[in-house]
């Protein structure tokens, strides 16, 4: 591409029939010298080309926003803690009282402490909350009972 443009230059400048294309094995040092970004310089001065590249060799600019990715957009389920039965209230043996993080509420008399402190019955009675205890008043008279419940 350069070398037609040189070409063409050169050829308008001289008389018809001049060919400024050299024959094979001829070096290029009679053509000019081509520095950076297309600034020619040679028998005939110098000279601003613009751009050096074929059309085929642009490259276009984005015409539409590129559809990027968001770092966000992540959410955890929510975990449902808190008290499941209140005071008072009839629970079944294996029903779950408290699902805790920690040991906010402890088990207390017949409540079982899962792994994940949850705090399930053991036996089937009235949830009572005593400080921070949960215990179970059990329905059965044959059950032994605390001292404060007899």
């Amino acid at each position: 591409m350069l070398w037609s443009v040189v070409r063409h230059l050169l050829n308008a400048s001289k008389p018809s029939g001049f060919c400024a294309e050299p024959a094979l094995g001829e070096d290029f040092d009679h053509l000019g010298t081509t520095l950076a970004r297309g600034l020619i310089i040679g028998p005939i001065g110098f000279m601003m080309l613009g751009s050096i590249r074929s059309p085929a060799e642009h490259q276009t600019m984005a015409h539409k926003k590129g559809q990027g990715s968001t770092q966000n957009g992540r959410d955890s389920n929510a975990q449902f803690r808190g008290i499941k039965l209140f005071g008072g209230q009839l629970a079944q043996a294996g029903s779950v009282l408290v699902s805790q993080c920690g040991t906010k509420w402890k088990a207390g008399y017949l409540v079982h402490q899962g792994r994940d402190y949850t705090l399930t019955a053991m036996v089937e009675g009235k949830v009572r909350f005593r400080g921070r205890s949960v215990d179970i008043i059990p329905a059965d008279p044959t059950t032994p009972r605390m001292a404060i419940d007899r």
